[in-house]
């Protein structure tokens, strides 16, 4: 369907070489592609030497041979007033409110269900009030989560005229802070409205996780393994307490 068409940019957002050779049958004025240290690019793509950095970061390289600039990392979502008022409704702002999401499309990035429920508990026990954000594929946590937190709040239950990335993202406008593993309701939380931590166990933070002062890492090699059950518990806790400024 390409054969009549020519654009005047073509950005080769991966790395596979038989891909971007079939990119490159398609005309363009410039090819810019990274995949084979750049050998297929118009424009000379600068080596980074296997650092590893946040994957946008890379689509950030390539757009700035083009336009050079400088990347805001600490930009704010802007969110519908539809969707605002609708969250005042169920956000008490007298309240302080702790956003959880335990699930994660691979299990080797699950930290265990019972870390979660015994550090909700610790906080509602201070009173901060749960918020728990859950995907298409955490229904078999979702019901244990509401035997022990029938109180909690699950905002995209509530709300139905906007997507569930939209309502999670908005709701960060209210947390004073969020606990997720490493999976794309944490991508949602990364708004830099409220501080989030993320739990890693084998995957590499630096790459899924946008440079942001609002955003704390907490790796399992840091513990001596890629198991992210290794993770303690106490010291996930005084993390969140420090971004609470409990401690």
């Amino acid at each position: 369907k390409f054969e009549n068409m020519k654009f005047n940019y073509i950005l080769d957002t991966q790395k596979v070489i038989l891909r971007t050779i079939a990119l490159k049958r398609i005309k363009s004025e410039i090819f810019i592609s990274a995949s084979a240290t750049g050998i297929f690019s118009n424009i000379k793509v600068t080596k980074n030497n296997n650092i590893r950095k946040y994957y946008l970061d890379d689509l950030f390289d390539l757009l700035s041979l083009i336009s050079p600039g400088v990347v805001d990392n600490n930009f704010k979502i802007n969110i519908p007033k539809k969707l605002i008022d609708e969250l005042d409704v169920i956000f008490n702002k007298k309240n302080s409110y702790i956003g959880y999401a335990p699930g994660a499309g691979e299990k080797e990035k699950k930290w265990n269900l019972e870390n979660y429920i015994e550090i909700a508990k610790y906080f509602e026990n201070q009173n901060y009030k749960s918020v728990f954000f859950l995907g298409p594929d955490d229904n078999d946590l979702k019901s244990k989560i509401k035997d022990f937190f029938p109180n909690a709040y699950y905002p995209e239950e509530n709300i139905k005229d906007f997507s569930g990335p939209e309502i999670v993202m908005a709701c960060t406008k209210y947390l004073t802070c969020s606990l997720s593993n490493d999976s794309g309701v944490s991508h949602m939380l990364s708004t830099n409205y409220s501080p989030l931590i993320k739990l890693f166990g084998p995957k590499d933070s630096k790459k899924f996780t946008p440079p942001s002062s609002m955003i704390k890492t907490i790796e399992a090699n840091f513990f001596g393994n890629k198991e992210i059950n290794s993770i303690p518990v106490e010291y996930v806790k005084t993390q969140m307490e420090k971004e609470l400024f409990l401690k």
